[in-house]
């Protein structure tokens, strides 16, 4: 059972991180996500996960990267929900103390974090996609303290707040809906896993 929530759990973590990338070559990647969640979904239902899903489909790429846009990256004088854990705590700044500290448990899992990735290491699909990777690592007692402390310290502390602001700031359906999943999955992945991961 536990590999098979491991799995499960590694597969939301990766098709969130696809949805909150930019979108790239039509909204493929976002859209190959959004086909996978509903079965996810209901495997992790049968996890005891409560996760909020309504189906969607991204019907108009460039709809959708001018929403994604408008909300993630120009917004009106700044971003109107900067995807990134530093702002959205509070801080003035990106790679600000929590950044710094996320870096840290990247490196302690052995993960070499390059400053040429056109992201920065604090951006919600980047903590995300480290998040997948820690679910389909083989488990041991190191990789779960990382992960129980990256979901406790991290993304657990931000993702709700960043969730909050998509839900309030934006019309688009597909973007609501990706907000109320990660607010629910993360929340419940909280409760649930970190419950058993040690």
């Amino acid at each position: 059972m536990m590999d098979a929530l491991r799995r499960i759990r590694a597969e939301m973590y990766e098709a969130l991180s696809a949805l909150y990338a930019p979108p790239i070559d039509e909204c493929r990647g976002a859209r190959e996500a959004l086909s996978r969640i509903p079965g996810i979904a209901e495997e992790l239902t049968r996890h005891g996960y409560r996760v909020e899903w309504n189906p969607v489909e991204i019907e108009d790429c460039v709809k959708f990267n001018q929403e994604y846009t408008r909300l993630f990256i120009l917004g009106n004088p700044s971003p109107l929900c900067p995807p990134y854990e530093s702002i959205m705590l509070g801080y003035p700044q990106l790679m600000a103390d929590p950044a710094v500290d996320a870096l840290r448990l990247y490196r302690r899992a052995g993960f070499d974090v390059r400053g040429d990735s056109p992201l920065p290491p604090e951006h919600i699909a980047v903590e995300l996609e480290f998040m997948y990777v820690l679910a389909m690592l083989d488990s041991n007692r190191e990789t779960a303290r990382i992960e129980k402390q990256f979901l406790e310290e991290h993304l657990g502390r931000w993702a709700g707040r960043l969730a909050s602001c998509i839900d309030s700031k934006t019309s688009s359906k597909v973007l609501r809906s990706i907000a109320r999943l990660t607010r629910s999955f993360v929340d419940e992945d909280r409760r649930i896993a970190c419950s058993i991961i040690l």
